[in-house]
């Protein structure tokens, strides 16, 4: 006899496709505090994706360079306007928070905050080039075609 909730392989559906979540800014464990949990943790910030690209990009990236607080309250800041492109663009955060983080760097004046910022920015871009057409939006128009 099953065990309520659990899914025994026969009741599988075919349908189903594994996915799980994927938080941009990760490892968990460096974003303590309310402040900080709340950017990691933002809608935006945490992309559905296949389970396998989630494993290749964990695989094949380390974490990226974690925004300073002032770089993290810029990004909330830009992400706390209309997010209804989400619904559409699964990506539309990411490329809020890229373009902040451009606009960051030419602002700053001091090199290693710029050089930081470029670094988040590159590996985001690694993050989306993984992460594209693997998305639960992407996968499911796919299915639709």
């Amino acid at each position: 006899m099953a065990v309520m909730g659990s899914k025994n392989k026969s009741e599988h559906n075919p349908n189903d496709i594994p996915f799980n979540r994927h938080h941009l800014f990760f490892q968990k464990a460096s974003y303590k505090g309310t402040f900080q949990r709340r950017f990691r943790n933002h809608e935006g910030l945490v992309i559905p994706v296949l389970k396998t690209a989630h494993k290749e990009l964990h695989n094949v990236l380390g974490p990226p360079p974690k925004p300073t607080s002032d770089m993290m309250e810029g990004c909330l800041e830009v992400l706390s306007q209309d997010l209804s492109e989400l619904d559409v663009n699964p990506f539309y955060a990411l490329n809020a928070v890229v373009n902040y983080l451009g606009v960051y760097k030419e602002r700053t004046d001091d090199i290693s905050l710029a050089i930081h910022a470029e670094r988040i920015q590159r590996h985001l871009g690694f993050q989306a080039v993984i992460l594209s057409n693997n998305t639960l939006m992407e996968v499911r128009q796919n299915e639709q075609r």
